[in-house]
């Protein structure tokens, strides 16, 4: 017995389809790497403000915190700073984003600061030299191309999350859709030097 489904029907199973693509991709693709990026960022802030202390040798006792200790401190510090770029670099940490592009079924229409003057204003991430700098990206294809180029971004070292996603669909690339994504990349401001 063959199944006719009308064109109500078509759409809401295809709406359904969506949406359960949607859903699955933000619980596990989306949300374990999110919260994987965010404890390495708290990491990154906890070793920084230690970092602090021991730049401002009079807040705390010599005798607190054993050499081997600060050694790891350091150490850590350096390994997590090394892969953040430095203010200089955003516009080849912009081109990276585009090379991980490469190879998925996507076009990808621009990667822009969101601001015109890119480092006039950068907001500063707890009392760090870490800055955040606000990039929108808009590209086109299909559905799930787009969801794993967003995953692969998650992967940069210094990329810090999204803060808008948005797609629509355009009848001039059906069946691919159109994305207009606001991602916040980081780097080190090294304009200040720490006092010593």
């Amino acid at each position: 017995m063959k199944v006719n489904f009308g064109i109500r029907k078509k759409i809401i199973l295809f709406s359904t389809a969506c949406l359960s693509a949607v859903f699955l991709w933000y619980m596990f693709l989306y949300s374990p790497k999110n919260a994987e990026l965010k404890r390495i960022k708290d990491d990154l802030k906890s070793i920084q403000a230690q970092h602090e202390l021991f730049l401002k040798r009079d807040a705390f006792q010599p005798s607190s915190i054993l050499p081997e200790q600060e050694a790891t401190i350091y150490e850590k510090y350096n390994e997590l700073t090394a892969k953040i770029p430095e203010r200089d670099y955003i516009p080849s940490a912009m081109i990276q984003m585009i090379k991980t592009g490469e190879g998925r079924n996507i076009r990808i229409v621009s990667v822009k600061p969101v601001t015109s003057q890119l480092f006039a204003n950068p907001r500063l991430v707890g009392e760090s030299q870490l800055k955040e700098v606000p990039v929108d990206i808009v590209l086109e294809g299909r559905f799930t191309d787009i969801g794993r180029y967003l995953f692969d971004l998650m992967d940069l070292p210094f990329f810090s999350g999204y803060n808008n996603i948005r797609m629509e669909e355009s009848e001039e690339i059906y069946p691919k859709i159109k994305a207009n994504i606001k991602c916040v990349l980081l780097f080190l401001n090294t304009d200040h030097e720490n006092p010593e």
